[in-house]
């Protein structure tokens, strides 16, 4: 196995947005005063980079799902053909489903979760905004956990808030970041980073690395381990 050391400092360092440069998307995300240093005690990572958001979405596409499995993608938007391209870039097997529009939909959606066990995890793509979405978000994040599912989120429009975020039991948040400049962020469950050591299907999109990277510029002396 190649060594941490070795493999983050392959990575290239434009890629990253320097950790100061969360802080405004820190802030509307979450109520509570966090600095770059200290995000990590929240349970989850924030990592920026100086690339669209289909950069970020390609990183964790990338990084997460295993060979041998496959993701659920649920969707109804213009991006579905983004997310399918990027699935065959990488040979990532998946299945895309509509998003459902009523609790009987949601409830099919389910039984297929239920009876098809490849499912490593499920990717939901769109304006997660909405009340009615959230509540139903809440059900499959709780569903996914129990069943150890990954979740992934892909937000169009404004990222969810870090209370949400937790409520939900999303392990993968891709979002915009703030500012006139081209940014993309993922706000990646801690534990979660830990598991996607060596998974990467390309050394340029590998979250683990990045990750690695981040904390090693940060010098803040913390472990890359699951709080």
């Amino acid at each position: 196995m190649q060594q941490i050391g070795t493999a983050f400092k392959q990575l290239p360092e434009s890629v990253m947005v320097n950790d100061l440069l969360d802080q405004g998307l820190m802030a509307l995300m979450s109520r509570q005063q966090w600095s770059a240093e200290t995000f990590y005690l929240s349970g989850y990572e924030t990592l920026t980079f100086n690339r669209n958001l289909d950069f970020a979405l390609e990183t964790v596409l990338s990084s997460v799902v295993p060979f041998e499995k496959e993701l659920l993608i649920i969707s109804n938007d213009a991006t579905n053909l983004k997310i399918i391209n990027l699935c065959e870039k990488h040979l990532v097997n998946y299945r895309i489903v509509a998003m459902p529009a009523n609790e009987e939909e949601w409830n099919t959606l389910k039984s297929i979760l239920t009876n098809y066990r490849k499912f490593s995890h499920v990717l939901v793509s769109g304006d997660v905004s909405s009340d009615c979405n959230r509540s139903h978000l809440l059900q499959l994040g709780s569903y996914l956990e129990n069943s150890r599912i990954g979740f992934i989120l892909h937000c169009n429009h404004q990222p969810m808030i870090l209370s949400d975020v937790r409520a939900i039991g999303v392990d993968y948040m891709i979002c915009n970041g703030l500012g006139c400049t081209v940014s993309s962020l993922v706000l990646a469950k801690r534990s979660r980073l830990v598991q996607a050591e060596g998974t990467s299907r390309n050394s340029m999109f590998d979250l683990y690395g990045y990750w690695q990277k981040s904390l090693h510029r940060r010098k803040a002396g913390i472990e890359p381990m699951a709080v």
